[in-house]
């Protein structure tokens, strides 16, 4: 039985089985794992929503360019159901814009996708500020991140993140002037 908070068909009709409204936990998991991987990040923690943008997991709900929603592919306004085969994960603006209508074409959602692109360099450095740490799937990679490259390239990476850090302190200062 869905824990999600439940929505009648019709406020005029009693007799109706009322239906979930949101998608609960397990749908939003399994909603996330049918996403389109990101070569060369962790899925846990990256996915591709279904115009092609790259996405972060811990960016639910938010507003920025690497921000997601759970969509109603059939929009629930329209019958839509609050199921895996009916989630799709979308970057927030996208969702916004294709609010309750249904089979929108990629290409379409991809026009209202952010101008915003992330080298996999400035997706080190967020992650490492998001989670602490930047995890590989593939072996190669994780070999690459232990012994003396990985203490090279951590050794990269807390520069680069220093160099961020003073770059973001520098604008807040002005603006703060």
């Amino acid at each position: 039985m869905s824990t999600s908070p439940k929505h009648a068909h019709s406020s005029s009709s009693n007799n109706k089985e009322e239906r979930p409204r949101f998608f609960d936990p397990k749908v939003k998991n399994l909603c996330w794992a049918k996403a389109d991987v990101v070569p060369g990040r962790h899925p846990d923690r990256w996915r591709k929503d279904a115009a092609g943008n790259v996405v972060c997991k811990r960016f639910c709900n938010c507003h920025g360019c690497l921000c997601f929603e759970y969509d109603h592919i059939i929009p629930y306004s329209k019958g839509g159901e609050s199921t895996v085969e009916n989630c799709q994960i979308l970057q927030t603006r996208v969702n916004r814009f294709k609010s309750d209508k249904d089979w929108v074409e990629k290409t379409e959602l991809q026009g209202f996708s952010c101008d915003l692109k992330f080298a996999d360099k400035e997706l080190d450095i967020i992650e490492m500020a998001v989670y602490g740490d930047v995890i590989r799937p593939d072996p190669v990679a994780s070999k690459a991140e232990s012994g003396y490259f990985g203490m090279t390239i951590g050794l990269i990476l807390h520069s680069w993140m220093e160099a961020f850090l003073d770059k973001v302190a520098v604008m807040f200062h002005c603006l703060g002037s």
